[in-house]
């Protein structure tokens, strides 16, 4: 029987004592999306082709009339596809602009799978006025903004040095792609934490990408020595989230 816009699968089990023991039937299958993959501009290929770009895929799910609904309009394509030749650039591999999960939540909302994907491809999707965009997440001697006096609101400024959890390492678990069984990199590799930070991964199912996320995870932990918080006037509005940013300690004479 058909279903309509549904994908079925049939699976047989033999009845052993073990499956007999499971009360729900589960199934885990390795598949590839099909995609209209991008020609140029915001034209598309009426052809679906196998991909595991994140572009492609977050410039389906924003354009998907059942998930993000976007125009055109909305998109900043060059941007996009700019920032996934920027990333592959900068870590110099393939395997980072990859993205490889299936959402198989109905409940899971269109800024949710957006920022799964982007979080993968270490970016941070943002919306400049109404157009989608990515922020790729990097080293730069630059900020982007300075606060001090002139731009926070006065006594709403506290510093702590206390960040919670005292982790001394991470583990980054992701998918093998050998076996499809759960993997993990350790920071430091020796195994040396005594308490490191267990980060389930979404979407990424190749070491190399995966050790990179746990490289930059584990040097944010280490290097970080002081939580600010603070109220901050309108120009704080032209921020991204992780852009970096220069702050004036105003919490002494």
């Amino acid at each position: 029987p058909l279903f309509g816009d549904v994908t079925t699968v049939q699976s047989v089990t033999v009845a052993t004592q073990a499956a007999t023991a499971i009360s729900e039937r589960q199934i885990n299958i390795l598949v590839q999306r099909k995609l209209p993959l991008r020609i140029s501009g915001s034209t598309f290929s009426g052809t679906l082709t196998g991909t595991n770009d994140a572009a492609e895929i977050i410039s389906f799910i924003c354009k998907d009339p059942t998930l993000g609904n976007r125009s055109n309009a909305e998109m900043d394509f060059d941007n996009i596809y700019n920032t996934l030749d920027e990333i592959e650039a900068y870590f110099g591999i393939s395997q980072v602009r990859e993205f490889n999960y299936t959402f198989d939540n109905e409940s899971t909302s269109f800024e949710e799978m957006l920022q799964a994907v982007a979080e993968a491809i270490f970016c941070t999707p943002y919306r400049q006025g109404s157009v989608i965009k990515l922020f790729f997440e990097r080293a730069t001697q630059d900020s982007a903004l300075l606060f001090n006096h002139r731009n926070k609101v006065p006594n709403t400024e506290s510093r702590t040095t206390y960040f919670g959890g005292d982790y001394d390492g991470i583990e980054y678990k992701y998918i093998n792609p050998t076996d499809d069984s759960s993997a993990s990199i350790l920071v430091p590799a020796n195994g040396s934490g005594q308490k490191p930070q267990i980060v389930e991964s979404v979407g990424i199912r190749t070491q190399q990408q995966a050790f990179i996320h746990a490289r930059r995870l584990y040097h944010k932990q280490k290097h970080r020595r002081v939580a600010v918080e603070f109220d901050a006037t309108e120009e704080a509005e032209i921020l991204i989230n992780n852009q970096r940013i220069l702050v004036a300690d105003n919490t002494r004479p």
